[in-house]
């Protein structure tokens, strides 16, 4: 990847970002179990930072071509990049 910098000026690192990591996703007998892997979504929605007691971001999952069929996920938003 080509960078482009001003002449006298400091350079800017970036960080990189920390991705999404699904952790729990509910099931329809309506409890928590391990997560699929993130690629078996096309959306991913942040519907609540903090949603439980020990931290975990509520999240909306669906394929873009049927945003009805879709599965709630606890996991880390983290930086929000896939």
């Amino acid at each position: 990847m080509t960078k482009a910098r001003v002449f006298g000026q400091d350079c800017k690192v970036e960080k990189p970002k920390k991705k999404i990591d699904l952790v729990k996703a509910l099931y329809s007998d309506q409890k928590f179990r391990g997560a699929e892997h993130i690629d078996a979504w096309g959306v991913i929605v942040l519907m609540e930072r903090g949603y439980t007691d020990d931290g975990l971001d509520l999240m909306w999952t669906y394929h873009e071509s049927n945003p009805n069929l879709g599965r709630l996920y606890l996991g880390h938003w983290n930086d929000g990049v896939l």
